[in-house]
């Protein structure tokens, strides 16, 4: 009964995963990056960035989230193409799982390129 039960809730996580990237892939924004900045002077590790983003589908200059870990994994510079996510009140900068084979730690030294 435990077996079927941990195999259940593997599958079941798995689908669940697997359907929210696929989900938030394809409510994604595209845009391209025009403009880095730290969210604190000196805690970009901490804080992350404030990206500001051209988006591609009308014109429109946003300003954009990135955590640590995004700017870490991501390693985007002025010019690169980004999915964003519109939250209520801000957009932030998404990784995809699937794209991205990096990994974020603690010592990772940010990927951000001015």
């Amino acid at each position: 009964m435990q077996q079927t039960l941990l195999l259940s809730t593997f599958f079941a996580l798995v689908f669940y995963f697997t359907f929210m990237e696929w989900y938030r892939h394809r409510s994604s924004i595209r845009g391209e990056v025009i403009g880095l900045r730290p969210f604190m002077e000196g805690l970009e590790r901490e804080a992350g960035y404030i990206v500001t983003v051209r988006l591609l589908r009308n014109g429109r200059v946003v300003e954009a989230n990135a955590e640590p870990c995004s700017a870490c994994m991501g390693g985007f510079a002025v010019g690169d193409e980004v999915h964003l996510i519109r939250n209520r009140h801000h957009y932030t900068v998404h990784l995809s799982l699937i794209k991205n084979t990096k990994s974020c730690s603690s010592n990772c030294k940010s990927g951000i390129h001015a």
